[in-house]
C-alpha cells in the first residue's frame, strides 16, 4: 500500500474515532454541569455566541459556512455575533458593529 493510501486510511480512522467519542460524553466524567448556569438573554433558548474580529482572516473564512448553519437553526437556538475587544485597537470595529445594530443596518451592511 502506498503512502497516500496509508495516510488516507489513518485520517479516516481518526475521523471515525473522533465522531464516536463525541457521542459518548458523560456528565461528571467528561464535563462538569454548572450548579448555577449563567442566565442568557434568550431565556430558555440555547444561545450560541460568535466572538469575532473584522480583521481576522479565520473569521472571514468561516462566515459562509456559519451563514449556512445559522439559516438552518432549530427554533430553540438563538445565534448572536459579538465583536471581540481584547485591546483598545479593536474597539472602533466593535463600536461600528453596535452602531449598525442600533440603526437596524447590521444585516444589510455586515453580512
Amino acid at each position: 500500500m502506498n503512502l497516500k493510501k496509508w495516510l488516507g486510511l489513518i485520517g479516516l480512522t481518526l475521523a471515525l474515532a473522533a465522531g464516536s467519542a463525541a457521542a459518548q460524553l458523560k456528565a461528571g466524567r467528561d464535563y462538569k454541569p454548572l450548579a448555577n448556569p449563567q442566565a442568557v438573554e434568550s431565556g430558555e433558548k440555547i444561545q450560541v455566541l460568535e466572538f469575532f474580529w473584522y480583521g481576522c482572516s479565520h473569521c472571514y473564512d468561516l462566515e459562509p459556512i456559519l451563514n449556512k448553519w445559522t439559516a438552518r437553526l432549530p427554533k430553540d437556538v438563538e445565534f448572536r455575533r459579538v465583536p471581540a475587544i481584547p485591546t483598545e485597537r479593536w474597539a472602533p470595529n466593535a463600536r461600528t458593529f453596535y452602531t449598525l445594530e442600533s440603526l437596524g443596518l447590521l444585516e444589510k451592511l455586515h453580512g
